[in-house]
């Protein structure tokens, strides 16, 4: 470590949030102006506040049985870093986390005055059990880079009973996440009594701790769509905090839908001026440059999804004088669902454009082009890995050389189909692009290169996969292979046939919010028919899914056959979807917190962590940290984050 460069963050009376946790377990009382504790039961129908309150839990934790203190009014934060390290981003962290610690908070559910702070610096001693500052040490070859896929987010944490804590680390990423770990070990302890009760003083229990960590996997996301429901600017922005609480490190926004496409665009602003919601629910230039700049800020990476081929309406809407997408019929609720015309010339110009001006507004290296659902039923009915679903595939063969895919909603159009015989393609068998598999395969062969021009790596839904590899007699797989979610495939097979054939993949199955784990069976209610009743034929519950089954889901589990190493290279980690048809703006929150937690522990935590007994009083200790942060997450038990018996 180099210690020639030191920045003390100043100490100030702020405002903002402060983290506690549900539950008691312990009580402190004042003796003579110091803090002593004592035990005291809890009510039998809390949970019990967990010793060492953290989420996710680390990949290693050292502990003690001291309880030490901290007290908000000398506290001390610093940062120690090498010559040229821009500590920017870290002490605006900094001061964030001493905001959430100390400052002011109101909520739904409660709320409590700024905690008393002075100018006067601890002199490093404090009593003798007093934590009475932070320091959080950069490594010699530490930049200020932002956070990219498999970047480094290690840390190292040493509490100990009294003194100064540590937090040790190779960059700004890593420190955001040590940050988090250290404020979540401050549990509020209530001094006095009601009214005049007192709630600016901490312990940290099980000191000395030391604590190593780092993450399973680097892809640990959320996607939030804004092409069915809009979010406003500041909507995003918390959610994007909210991800780096939970140590998530990529916000997946899904653009553009078959409702709407908000996004402004030179190139052709008459999209978001005619496809968008409503000219207020449009996301301009400089609001995505805010959205991606807080997401450094935090720690999260910004993946954008433009959507195509499929789900393609909104395109037609707001440029129908090109002639982008054909009718293919009743789809997702939607009368007219649109996918790509691909007999337009005006298509692949068009399309081209778009990405390289939508490329040029973020700084992350993966772009997301969806891919799903071109309507052709048979990416939804691999009978290989669907076998209980042939009620739903009545056209699949039971052998696979006898695969047959029926005409699609390409085949079927007249234009479409009469372009697609008259292409030469060199190679192919029939001499032209005799179905769907090879239109999708034409169109991806199309824009993938617009992409990687533009210094990203292409990304699609396990569709784009599935026209490369399910027809018999595939031609060869490319060399160069784009990055797949899968969102269809379940079981113990289910990343399985990726890994093999060599390609990347993160897990999007099993993690769909407000929806049935199989997203095919739940009641979803959809607008009364002629008839007067309501259909019940959708995916969507009516209420935020259960957290301890997205929890035991565990990639590796869905990787049957696959080897070790295959699973190591090829498997990114996984995120888990907030769908528009399914979750508003109005209840987000509700919705995804903290069930996407239980996503976040799965991913960042090692593979044996993975009791539910276990988890539930610490994930209710984290759910509690982001209500008194702003966040209105689902409850999992009767009680309140602001019980006059709990400390945090």
């Amino acid at each position: 470590m180099n210690t020639s460069a030191t920045l003390i963050i100043a100490i100030r009376p702020i405002s903002g949030t402060m983290l506690h946790n549900n539950g008691a377990r312990w009580a402190l009382t004042v003796l003579c102006g110091a803090l002593t504790v004592s035990d005291v039961a809890a009510d039998p129908s809390d949970l019990t506040m967990p010793a060492i309150p953290l989420w996710p839990w680390p990949q290693s934790v050292d502990s003690g049985d001291g309880i030490s203190t901290v007290s908000s009014k000398s506290f001390q934060w610093r940062i120690q870093a090498p010559p040229g390290y821009n500590a920017t981003t870290l002490s605006a962290a900094v001061t964030r986390y001493e905001n959430y610690a100390f400052g002011a908070v109101t909520t739904v559910s409660g709320g409590r005055d700024a905690c008393p702070r002075t100018q006067t610096p601890a002199d490093g001693k404090g009593v003798a059990t007093e934590i009475v500052g932070l320091t959080v040490l950069l490594s010699d070859d530490a930049v200020d880079a932002p956070l990219r896929m498999h970047g480094d987010e290690s840390y190292e944490l040493q509490v100990p009973v009294s003194g100064w804590a540590r937090l040790q680390t190779h960059g700004t990423p890593g420190a955001l996440r040590g940050l988090e770990t250290f404020h979540q070990l401050l549990q509020f302890a209530r001094t006095g009594t009601a009214p005049t009760a007192s709630f600016c003083d901490y312990v940290v229990m099980k000191t000395p701790l030391s604590i190593t960590d780092a993450p399973r996997y680097t892809h640990r996301g959320l996607l939030v769509d804004t092409g069915r429901d809009y979010h406003s600017v500041d909507g995003l922005k918390k959610t994007i905090e909210s991800l780096a609480w939970n140590k998530l490190s990529v916000f997946h926004w899904h653009i553009v839908e078959i409702d709407s496409f908000p996004l402004e665009l030179d190139s052709f602003p008459q999209l978001a001026k005619n496809a968008a919601f409503a000219t207020n629910q449009v996301y301009t230039k400089a609001q995505v440059a805010e959205i991606v700049d807080y997401g450094r800020a935090m720690g999260v990476r910004v993946v954008p999804e433009i959507e195509m081929p499929g789900h393609m309406s909104a395109y037609g809407l707001g440029l129908p004088e090109l002639n982008l997408t054909i009718d293919t019929g009743n789809h997702h609720g939607v009368a007219a669902y649109g996918v790509a015309n691909l007999a337009s010339s005006h298509l692949i110009p068009t399309l081209s454009t778009i990405l390289r001006e939508a490329a040029s507004m973020f700084d992350d290296e993966l772009f997301f082009l969806g891919g799903d659902e071109t309507d052709c039923p048979y990416n939804e009915c691999d009978y290989v890995y669907y076998k209980n679903q042939t009620e739903r595939c009545p056209h699949m063969a039971t052998e696979r050389t006898n695969w047959t895919c029926p005409p699609s909603g390409w085949m079927l159009n007249p234009e479409v189909s009469a372009w697609a015989k008259s292409q030469s393609v060199p190679g192919n068998p029939t001499g032209n692009l005799a179905d769907h598999a090879e239109l999708f395969t034409y169109f991806a062969d199309q824009v993938e290169p617009v992409l990687v021009a533009a210094g990203k790596r292409p990304a699609w839904w396990n569709d784009r996969y599935d026209t490369l590899t399910t027809k018999p007699n595939s031609a060869p797989l490319p060399s160069t292979k784009p990055i797949i979610e899968n969102w269809l495939r379940s079981g113990p097979d289910g990343l399985t046939p990726y890994l093999q054939d060599g390609f990347q993949v993160w897990q999007g199955s099993g993690w769909y919010l407000g929806q049935d784990l199989n997203g095919f069976r739940s009641p979803k209610t959809y607008p009364p028919s002629s008839k007067g009743s309501y259909q019940s034929t959708g995916y969507c519950v009516q209420g935020p899914s259960d957290w301890a089954p997205f929890y035991l889901q565990d990639p590796e589990h869905n990787a049957s056959g696959a080897t070790a190493e295959q699973m190591a290279e090829l498997i990114l980690g996984g995120e888990a979807s907030a769908w528009g048809d399914c979750i508003s703006a109005e209840s987000f929150d509700n919705f995804v917190w903290p069930t996407t937690s239980a996503v976040a522990e799965r991913l960042w935590s090692p593979k044996a962590l993975n009791n539910v007994s276990e988890a539930l009083p610490r994930l209710a200790a984290m759910r509690c940290s982001m209500v008194r942060r702003g966040v209105r997450a689902s409850p999992l038990h009767p009680g309140s984050c602001w019980s006059s018996r709990e400390i945090d």
